[in-house]
């Protein structure tokens, strides 16, 4: 929602949907701590793709997700007397830098690995891994491909109205750009400015479980992944079915170790 209001497109009201985008960006980040991985992704957009006008619905939303952690951090100082309480309940999980490299490769480790009797849940949760990376992986190769490819088109003039006593009235002239404006306008003729936000969001909330790594159970944040689903929008039908089949069957996989307990 808040990656939605904060892209949205229309004639009026960007400082209303900048504020929803900045209720429901709070809201995701106060609920849990990945969402944060998407206030950069959405300062970027305001810089590098949205619209005149635009552009401060992008930053209410990555300035909510913001005002939404630190909302977090202060509840913790209020109610227990320690503001970093999280992070201090979370190091006994070894959670910290980490190479995400390394962390990727431990967790699909049980694709080629023999699981012990108990543990073969573990071949499943790699599998989800490996989904996910595909999902990114295409979803990277599209979109930056398409922008890449795409034919670069050249903005023409924006007209602006200056009153003219000659004529008894206002004229039409040309206003040119300035080099920032000229560089967004055709940065976001290649790459729009959902699309830029929506795969730096998915590529921000994939990537920093892997760089916490430890023993954290990643399988659970690989579930933010879903925000890749609109930029495979352009894939045709026939590349889609498999994707959505390798869904379907990791989430059939998923499910029983839930209700049983062995994923938590």
């Amino acid at each position: 929602a808040c990656l939605y209001f904060a892209t949205r497109d229309g004639p009026r009201h960007p400082l209303l949907y900048g504020g929803l985008a900045a209720l429901t960006g709070g809201y995701a980040a106060y609920s849990y701590i990945t969402p944060i991985a998407a206030a950069p992704a959405l300062l970027i957009t305001a810089v590098l793709a949205a619209r005149r006008g635009r552009r401060i619905q992008a930053a209410l939303g990555g300035l909510g997700i913001v005002a939404g952690f630190a909302l977090t951090l202060l509840t913790f100082q209020l109610t227990v007397g320690i503001w970093n309480a999280y992070f201090l309940s979370a190091a006994k999980y070894g959670v910290g830098a980490h190479s995400p490299i390394d962390t990727i490769g431990d967790r699909l480790e049980p694709l080629w690995e023999t699981q012990p009797a108990g543990r073969e849940f573990l071949s499943v949760t790699a599998a989800q891994t490996m989904l996910t990376l595909v999902l990114v992986g295409l979803v990277l190769l599209l979109t930056l491909g398409r922008a890449v490819f795409r034919r670069r088109a050249v903005p023409p003039p924006v007209p602006v109205v200056v009153p003219d006593p000659d004529r008894g009235g206002a004229t039409r002239v040309a206003r040119h750009r300035g080099p920032y404006e000229r560089f967004q306008t055709s940065f976001a003729r290649r790459l729009p400015a959902r699309d830029l936000a929506f795969l730096l969001a998915a590529g921000g909330v994939w990537l920093v479980p892997y760089i916490a790594g430890g023993q954290a159970s990643t399988y659970r944040s690989e579930a933010y992944v879903v925000l890749v689903v609109p930029l495979l929008r352009r894939l045709p039908s026939w590349l889609l079915l498999p994707v959505l089949a390798a869904a379907v069957w990791v989430a059939w996989r998923m499910a029983p170790n839930f209700f049983n307990a062995k994923l938590i």
